[in-house]
């Protein structure tokens, strides 16, 4: 279970605008909920809670570098992976300033190797597959798993009821405030029969 921390709105606001609050509310609340389950399905160790992908998945390719990643190095990683999870839902994912570092690869005539494609609306491609942004990836540094590629139907998801929002009526009244606060129940883990469809590349 996480939870989004209080948030305290004052007596005034709540009376005089309910319908603006409870936006504002819904809003920072589910914002706040999101992040951290984001950062839990992608490094959390799994001990009580999801198990993050990042934790789940093997050693597809370790670069050469320790700052840097080279085309040869995305394209044995995407090899790596058994041909039977290089299908249409195979992607990319890592951090944005990653995917950054990635797009500024030139060959030797100074062009770059990875060019938005407009066939699926102009986003970036490596390889031929798409790339999903997730800046919980760790950065490029020395040891870190920075990107991971394969089938990612395999990482699932359990949410349970969805979100909870309590109002904490009592608490903050002396202040005239009233807190809310908000709940959501999940789990999640990376399903592998033994064939590894998500594979990872590491910084050496």
């Amino acid at each position: 279970t996480d939870s989004s921390d209080r948030i305290l709105i004052s007596y005034q606001l709540l009376q005089d605008a309910p319908l603006m609050s409870e936006n504002l509310i819904a809003d920072a609340l589910g914002e706040r909920i999101g992040r951290i389950t984001n950062t839990e399905f992608t490094t959390y160790t799994g001990g009580d809670g999801p198990q993050g992908i990042i934790r789940g998945t093997t050693v597809g390719v370790t670069a050469a570098a320790t700052g840097a990643i080279t085309a040869d190095e995305f394209h044995t990683l995407q090899y790596a992976v058994n041909r039977a999870y290089r299908n249409e839902r195979s992607a990319y994912m890592m951090a944005d300033a990653t995917l950054r570092t990635a797009l500024q690869l030139k060959d030797g005539e100074g062009r770059y190797l990875f060019m938005p494609d407009p066939r699926v609306g102009g986003e970036p491609m490596i390889h031929g597959r798409r790339v999903v942004v997730n800046n919980d990836m760790p950065a490029l540094a020395t040891g870190n798993i920075t990107v991971e590629f394969g089938d990612f139907s395999h990482s699932k998801i359990r949410d349970v009821r969805g979100f909870t929002l309590l109002r904490l009526n009592e608490l903050y009244a002396a202040n005239l405030q009233g807190g809310f606060i908000g709940f959501s129940r999940h789990d999640g883990g990376y399903i592998n029969a033994g064939q590894n469809p998500i594979q990872h590349l590491v910084m050496a």
